[in-house]
């Protein structure tokens, strides 16, 4: 029926049985018959009247097993018949409808999905009657377990997925998504509007590029900066594709921040092997030189006689030599990577204790002057031998040559997870503002007696085993920490 404002009412369907007599009463039986979904009709006390050929197929059961037999006796299904529910819902409410599909096993068809409604109708001469309809809904069934898969598939991807719609609303995003912008629920992005995970620049970009060529040739791919929840930006690989008639827009994205990283690192690393390649040759170049000029001003130093002046030119040759000597090894170990092979696990406390032998040797009058303190001597690092101790001498030896010469340098080691932590502190003058930007690229000195090159050899030594290195003033006492980490031997 339709109501005034030309809606379908709620009213209960007419399913009449068969007539059983009259012209009218066959092609009504037929088309009952032969109807698509299964029809029955049951009496108060739950006799089967009337089921037709849809139903017994349904239920692969003979229509003679059941017209005219109790409901309860019927064996449609294991646990409480579906008859028998029907009946029991319909005597109570007056109907059987709303509900869920059930799941029906008989003996002779298996297990399927149905899909019940009926009614309780009161007849003219004061009888009730029971007429219902129940569908199969295996096909439906079927694809909403096909859509649950694919949905469970989509939730536990290591990639971001959504569905938007094609002006930018969000109407599904998979866990993915969701955290990699900051988000512990992906029900609390549903509804808002993609522009909004950019920041100013993105969101033009989105207007002005990305959207106009989508719309153009129905896809896009490209790299773009996501804004997290916390108002943080993280670089992030998108790929958009437009279907359902352009209607919707499908998009997976990747957080690249750990790709950059490593794409950085290996340019780096190849940039380093190409400086260490033209360093080696240049210094095997300088070195054969040098080496002739130092033998032959110590020669000169024996045969000097008494003038002084030629003794202290002769000293200055040498020690100029020298220097230049210092400058050629280390832009060699600033331009070599040391190899994994060649790595072992190491003692800290072994390693600590020759990187403090040499760096004592290269400043005569400074042995004593460096305490270990909180000595970790269980803990094990990988590393190779000689250019860590290299490195470790080094943030030593830069200790040692800022502060007064009855200034005592500490080491403090500390584990930290699977870290350890190595803190140098000295008591010299401290870094001035403008040179911590600088402080660990090649030649950044304070101390005219240096080449720079100490903290740029140890940050490169460190970078190359996993571990940081950065450096601290001690405010507000005077002089700076270096802080060397790590990663602890597995």
């Amino acid at each position: 029926m339709i109501d005034k404002n030309g809606r379908p009412t709620q009213s209960e369907p007419d399913l009449k049985p068969p007539p059983t007599n009259g012209e009218g009463g066959g092609a009504w039986a037929d088309f009952l018959e032969l109807a698509g979904a299964g029809l029955f009709e049951m009496d108060e006390d739950g006799v089967v009247i009337f089921a037709n050929a849809t139903l017994e197929a349904l239920f692969g059961v003979a229509r003679g097993s059941m017209v005219d037999e109790d409901c309860y006796g019927v064996k449609l299904s294991t646990g409480s018949p579906l008859l028998c529910t029907v009946l029991e819902e319909c005597k109570a409410r007056g109907r059987f409808a709303g509900r869920p599909p059930v799941k029906l096993k008989t003996a002779a068809v298996g297990t399927k999905w149905v899909e019940a409604t009926a009614f309780l109708m009161e007849e003219p001469a004061g009888s009730r009657k029971i007429r219902g309809i129940i569908n199969s809904v295996e096909d439906w069934k079927l694809a909403e377990r096909e859509l649950e898969t694919l949905y469970r598939a989509v939730d536990v991807g290591i990639d971001g997925m959504a569905l938007m719609e094609v002006e930018g609303r969000l109407l599904y995003v998979n866990p993915a998504f969701a955290g990699a912008f900051g988000y512990d629920e992906p029900q609390s992005l549903i509804g808002k509007e993609w522009l909004e995970l950019c920041d100013e620049e993105g969101r033009e970009r989105m207007r002005g590029e990305i959207f106009p060529e989508l719309v153009r040739k129905g896809a896009w791919h490209g790299e773009t900066v996501g804004r997290r929840k916390n108002g943080s930006r993280f670089p992030q690989a998108v790929s958009l594709t437009l279907f359902d008639d352009n209607h919707l827009v499908v998009c997976f994205a990747r957080d690249i921040t750990e790709r950059l990283k490593t794409e950085a690192g290996l340019a780096r690393l190849r940039e380093l092997k190409l400086t260490g390649r033209l360093v080696a040759g240049l210094t095997h170049e300088i070195r054969n030189p040098l080496f002739a000029i130092i033998a032959l001003t110590r020669a000169l130093q024996r045969n000097v006689g008494e003038s002084p002046e030629l003794a202290h030119l002769a000293d200055e040759i040498v020690e100029q030599a020298q220097r230049i000597s210092r400058l050629t090894k280390g832009l060699v170990e600033l331009g070599t990577t040391a190899q994994i092979q060649d790595r072992q696990d190491i003692f800290l406390a072994d390693l600590l204790e020759e990187a403090v032998v040499s760096a004592c040797n290269e400043i005569p009058g400074s042995k004593g002057r460096i305490l270990v303190k909180k000595p970790v001597a269980e803990a094990m690092v990988r590393v190779h031998w000689a250019s860590m101790v290299s490195a470790v001498a080094r943030v030593l030896n830069n200790a040692l040559r800022f502060s007064p010469n009855d200034g005592k340098i500490e080491i403090l080691v500390e584990r930290v997870d699977a870290e350890v932590r190595l803190m140098v502190r000295d008591a010299g003058p401290g870094i001035e503002p403008e040179l911590f930007k600088t402080l660990f690229a090649p030649f950044t000195t304070g101390n005219s007696g240096s080449f720079g090159l100490g903290l740029a050899i140890a940050k490169r030594t460190l970078e190359d085993h996993g571990g940081r290195i950065w450096v601290e003033n001690n405010e507000p006492e005077s002089g700076c920490t270096v802080t060397m980490v790590l990663p602890v031997s597995q």
